[in-house]
């Protein structure tokens, strides 16, 4: 019995970590963001539409001319927001409808 018990634990605990571990390509435009980013605020968001996870790269909060780059799981540029030259926002998800999830990373 306590072997059944320890082998769903562990199951248990392996299906927990591998849900909330982000997709290896997010975690390497991560790291590279991290890097190459010189604005003191940007923030990496983590939002959900339709069962979708989408990843704002977020560097429009330090100037006007910035813009956030948003990535879906399989790191697919889908979306440009912010920036003050005019039309450069193109979305093909409904931004304003994502359910916020996490802050993935601030500086």
């Amino acid at each position: 019995m306590k072997k059944i018990l320890f082998i769903s634990f562990v199951v248990f605990a392996i299906t927990i970590i591998s849900c909330s571990k982000d997709p290896d390509c997010i975690q390497n435009k991560i790291e590279d963001f991290k890097t190459a980013t010189v604005c003191e605020s940007a923030k990496i968001h983590k939002y959900k539409y339709e069962g979708n996870y989408y990843y704002a790269f977020n560097e429009e909060v330090c100037c006007c001319d910035m813009q956030s780059f948003w990535y879906d799981e399989k790191c697919n540029l889908v979306c440009t927001t912010g920036g003050i030259a005019p039309g450069i926002n193109e979305c093909d998800i409904p931004v304003d409808s994502l359910e916020f999830i996490e802050t993935v990373w601030e500086k």
